[in-house]
């Protein structure tokens, strides 16, 4: 006779983004590998299990590679979102390593980006998002006593490009 296992609601959708993250071809933060990861370690930590956060572990390994300056800068599928997803693992202690040393070449590729004539505001696509990784990045490299992994030429166009916007286009 065919048994049959009653899984909880939380067992079948951590069963199935196991199955479906296989396929998954996209590694940003909001909708690829990096934010898959970044929730089975928070997941893995909670349950305490191992298996979740081994997972984890695989996935940042089959993106890392992957990473090019063909990329957006955006925080949602480009480079900010994955140096900012890489960092918080280190933060969080998911990953131990040097930051400066894993997102040294996300910092120049982000850094190649004329912030002056992005025009683009968002949290998701635009200089928002870009702060958010910048301030991880600054962060992190307090923390483990590095030096700032941004030039003072690239800060000072941060600089110049927040002072020049629009008070409509200030987020809380």
């Amino acid at each position: 006779m065919l048994q049959t296992v009653d899984f909880t609601l939380e067992q079948f959708i951590t069963h199935h983004l196991v199955l479906k993250t296989v396929g998954v071809q996209d590694y940003s933060l909001f909708n690829g590998k990096l934010g898959i990861s970044i929730a089975f370690f928070e997941y893995g930590k909670y349950l305490k299990n191992q298996l979740y956060l081994d997972f984890a572990d695989e996935l940042i390994d089959d993106f890392l590679s992957k990473i090019n300056n063909r990329m957006s800068y955006g925080l949602s599928t480009g480079l900010s979102g994955i140096g900012w997803g890489i960092e918080y693992m280190i933060q969080k202690g998911f990953v131990k390593c040097d930051s400066n040393q894993v997102c040294e070449d996300i910092d120049n590729m982000v850094m190649c980006t004329d912030i002056k004539r992005i025009k683009d505001w968002s949290l998701e696509t635009g200089i928002e998002g870009i702060l958010h990784y910048l301030l991880a990045r600054i962060t992190g490299s307090h923390r483990q006593n590095n030096p700032i992994p941004f030039d003072s030429l690239y800060l000072e166009n941060i600089y110049e490009k927040l002072l020049s916007i629009p008070v409509t286009e200030i987020s809380e």
